[in-house]
This record gives structure tokens, C-alpha cells and sequence, in this order.
């Protein structure tokens, strides 16, 4: 059973600056794998129609593994990362869809216990922290929608959300890591939340970590800008640095299903994770893309998918003509009454490329009651556009490389299990 939309993913949000000159990742070509660790939140995101909506957080390689673990009723999907010197672990959501990266200081009154409530950022016991000095806010690297301040020449961070939560605090810079592992050093610039409001408290996970193609996204300072996640319902796995094509290996990928596609270069879109889409099919309907052309954006923090208003309309209303049976909307969900998970057709995601991802109906289907099967598709404000949530992407290995992504069935359990036992 898939929860509802009230267990919507949450977007803490802390900013993340990499200094790409001190970068340091594996130098032998090898690939770094980190498991992930998947969660369920209850935080909304504000690119949704109402707060009621639900919202929103590479090369083979030797790798260090670490024990995935699910917390009851969470959905997002997370991994260990370290800062400081000595390291500070923290739980942070993995997050295609941000640039902004997040944890909390120690010092912080308002900050909600989350996962581990010890786990503090704490400036004065780190070796290599530094507070980031400023002579006006755009020294301080923030994008919308995050507002930075320059108070005293010192960097503060300040962002709010539809449903009424916020984070606030200072900005430092310090070393930062994949969990245990010994490629360290790399420097990388991040909020610490002195003020937490709203929902925010109460998610589990320590913060959140960007990785969208952002200047301000993480993966350059975890030692590669190119990198895979693969996810699934147990977790999956991340992998950054050396050469993306190894994951295949193993067995364990349909590499017949394997479909690349080129960077969308459009203004709005350049920094996020984001391909064209030639149209949304629905069984055996034709390929839909309302208003023209689409965009997909590749949104591992949020748990459903958005859909632009009229592209969501579409989707319905085949699914509707198909089933035999019109979408009811109960509170922010979209379910069928009377229809059961087999009775859905398949959804195909069609690429300029003519390549196709063919996602089956339990991809996107949970049932909210018995007698009630619901999508896992929620309308979004961006009419051009498709995000793509990490329940939708679970089985497939996503290759964040270059200018082009990539996507290819796999178990991506098997992956990990394999990387863990071959010691990466």
C-alpha cells in the first residue's frame, strides 16, 4: 500500500556551494557507491496546487556500503553524509531537484528532533569549519527560492513555504563526504538551521542535499558531478565517480531497455536535471504532450510526479476512457472507484530520442482504501513540464552523466547487495 498524499515529501532546504578546485574524488576511474535508504515524510512541497497537496527530497567504483534501513511510514530517499574534520554524520533526503543542501546547528532551539537528535552540526568541533564571510547577499551564492542576508559580513539563509514552514540560518563551509568512505576533502559551502518552523520539524531526515546541475549542488564536492541513482522500495543506490556504464554489469540491468536522452537547454531549466519529453502515453492511447513539447525533470525529493495542469488533465481523462470508470478526487488524490491495481495499463514516457521508458501500473497506483485504487500523479503550476518523483523511478538506474541522462530497468537492490560485496 503506498501512502497518501498527506505523507508528501518534505524540501528542507540549505544551500550548498562547491569549491570545484577542491574537489576530490577517486582518481583510479572507479566508481563510489553509497546505499540509500528510503523514508516517508509528511513536509509538502510548493509547487503544488493547494498545501493540501502532496509535495515534494557516476562512475564503478570501490565504495564503502552501509546497512539500508526504511523508518516506518517514510518514503524519501536518503544516504549518510559527512561534514567537518572530524566527521559530523548526518541523514540526508537525496535530491535531484535541488540545489540547496541542509543540516542543523547545534545550537538551534527550534529545529525539530529528526531522525537522530544528536546529530548537530557543531562549528567549534570541526577542524576545517569556517563561517562564510560576505560584503552583500549575492556573495553569499543563494538562488531562488532560497533569500540570502549579509548581516555583520557574515552569510544567512532564509527560505519559506506555501504550507507555512520555513528554515533559517548561517552559512559555512567545510570538508564533506560519502558516508564512511575515504575520499574526503573536498570543500563545499551549506546552511546551518538555527530556526526551524512548521512541518520541517517534524520530518526525520537531518536535512536535505541538492544535487541538480546547480553550481550549488553537491555532487562536485562529493568527488564527480557525474553520478546514477537507482532506487527502489527498500532504497536503492547511489553511485558517483569512474565510469556509469560498469552499474550495468552484474546482470542485474535490462540493458535492452536502456534509453538516453540529450539536456533540455532551455533558460528556465538549465540548472535542474531535466530532458525534453516528446509526450506522456497511457496504454494504448497516443503519446500526449498538451500545449507542445515537455519537459521532464528528474525529482528524486518528491514522492509522487508532477504534472503540468493540462498534461495531469490528459492523463486522467485516458486513464478514465480505458478503465471505464472517471477519476473521483478525494481531497488533493485522483482514485478510481471499483478498480483494482490490474486492471491500469502501463504509462510510457516518449523521448525526442524515439526512445521509451515503459513504466507499469504499480509504478504509479496505490490504493488508498479497499475498492479505491488512486495515482501517484499530482497536478503541478508549470504547464510545460513533468517531474518526475522518486516512487515512479524505483527500478530504474538513472545516469546523470554529461549532457545526456539515461534510464534502465535494473534491481537496483542487487546492485547495491553487489557493490557491498565486492567491498565498493
Amino acid at each position: 500500500m503506498r501512502p497518501g498524499p498527506a505523507l508528501g515529501l518534505v524540501l528542507a532546504l540549505l544551500v550548498l556551494v562547491v569549491s570545484r578546485e577542491a574537489a576530490c574524488g577517486p582518481k583510479d576511474g572507479t566508481t563510489l557507491v553509497v546505499p540509500l535508504r528510503r523514508t516517508w515524510s509528511n513536509i509538502r512541497r510548493e509547487d503544488f496546487d493547494s498545501p493540501d497537496s502532496t509535495t515534494r527530497s557516476v562512475q564503478s567504483a570501490r565504495s564503502s556500503t552501509v546497512k539500508l534501513h526504511r523508518p516506518e511510514l517514510e518514503s524519501y530517499l536518503s544516504a549518510t553524509i559527512q561534514i567537518g574534520k572530524p566527521p559530523q554524520n548526518f541523514e540526508l533526503i537525496i535530491d535531484t531537484g535541488s540545489s540547496l543542501a541542509y543540516v542543523p546547528c547545534s545550537w538551534c532551539k527550534t529545529c525539530g528532533a529528526h531522525m537522530h537528535p544528536t546529530r548537530r552540526y557543531d562549528p567549534r568541533k570541526s577542524e576545517t569549519s569556517r563561517a562564510v564571510s560576505c560584503k552583500s547577499p549575492k556573495d553569499c551564492g543563494c538562488q531562488s527560492p532560497l533569500r540570502c542576508e549579509c548581516l555583520h559580513r557574515q552569510c544567512y539563509y532564509d527560505v519559506r513555504y506555501a504550507e507555512g514552514s520555513s528554515s533559517r540560518g548561517k552559512i559555512f563551509s567545510d570538508t564533506v563526504g560519502l558516508a564512511e568512505n575515504a575520499t574526503r576533502g573536498a570543500r563545499g559551502t551549506f546552511g546551518c538551521a538555527t530556526r526551524e518552523t512548521g512541518l520541517i520539524q517534524g520530518q526525520k531526515a537531518d536535512g536535505l542535499l541538492g544535487m541538480s546541475r546547480s553550481a550549488l549542488a553537491m555532487a562536485g564536492a562529493l568527488g564527480d558531478e557525474e553520478f546514477a541513482v537507482c532506487p527502489s522500495k527498500r532504497g536503492g543506490v547511489m553511485a558517483v565517480g569512474g565510469n556509469l556504464t560498469g552499474l550495468h554489469g552484474g546482470g542485474h540491468c535490462d540493458v535492452g531497455t536502456r534509453v538516453s536522452q540529450r539536456r533540455t537547454k532551455g533558460r528556465h531549466v538549465r540548472k535542474l536535471q531535466a530532458v525534453p519529453l516528446s509526450g506522456v502515453r497511457v496504454g494504448s492511447g497516443k503519446a500526449m504532450a498538451p500545449g507542445g513539447s515537455l519537459t521532464m525533470v528528474v525529482d528524486t525529493g518528491s514522492t509522487f510526479t508532477v504534472m503540468g495542469p493540462k498534461v495531469h488533465a490528459a492523463v486522467l481523462a485516458s486513464l478514465s476512457s480505458q478503465l471505464g470508470s472517471k477519476a473521483k478526487k478525494i481531497g488533493p488524490d485522483y482514485c478510481f472507484p471499483g478498480r483494482r491495481p490490474n486492471d491500469f495499463p502501463s504509462v510510457e514516457l516518449v523521448f525526442p530520442s524515439g526512445g521509451r521508458l515503459v513504466l507499469p501500473p504499480h509504478s504509479y497506483l496505490w490504493s488508498k482504501r479497499q475498492g479505491m485504487t488512486c495515482v501517484l500523479f499530482a497536478k503541478g503550476k508549470r504547464q510545460k513540464e513533468v517531474h518526475l518523483g522518486s516512487i515512479m523511478s524505483e527500478g530504474i538506474l538513472i545516469e546523470f552523466a554529461g549532457e545526456e541522462l539515461a534510464f534502465t530497468k535494473c534491481n537496483c537492490d542487487a546492485i547495491m547487495a553487489s557493490a557491498a560485496a565486492a567491498g565498493r
